[in-house]
């Protein structure tokens, strides 16, 4: 099983592309619950250090999940470098592979 994680696209009314607490208290309770899930994809709103940092833990419940892909068109490296920190409990403990894309 995937599940992805986007914003709306570009040209796309805006209403709403702010990821709400709502949405992720929502996903804190579901994502344990996703005992299939093998990939998941974040992009756009939800590509926030601070969101996946919260997820991140959550993340550690998931026993399929093998790949996490984040897509970010403009990732400086300082961003990168702390998304890699906040990940890498993650990557050690769950074997999870991490993977950046940048279009």
């Amino acid at each position: 099983e995937s599940l992805y994680l986007d914003s709306p696209r570009t040209g796309e009314p805006k209403e709403g592309a702010e990821v709400s607490n709502n949405q992720v208290v929502a996903l804190e309770c579901a994502l344990p619950k996703m005992t299939q899930l093998t990939d998941l994809y974040i992009r756009g709103s939800w590509m926030t250090n601070r969101l996946v940092a919260r997820l991140a833990p959550v993340l550690q419940q998931i026993p399929k999940l093998q790949e996490l892909y984040l897509w970010d068109e403009n990732l400086p490296e300082e961003r990168k470098t702390a998304m890699d920190l906040i990940l890498s409990q993650l990557v050690a403990t769950n074997k999870v592979t991490v993977q950046y894309s940048y279009s």
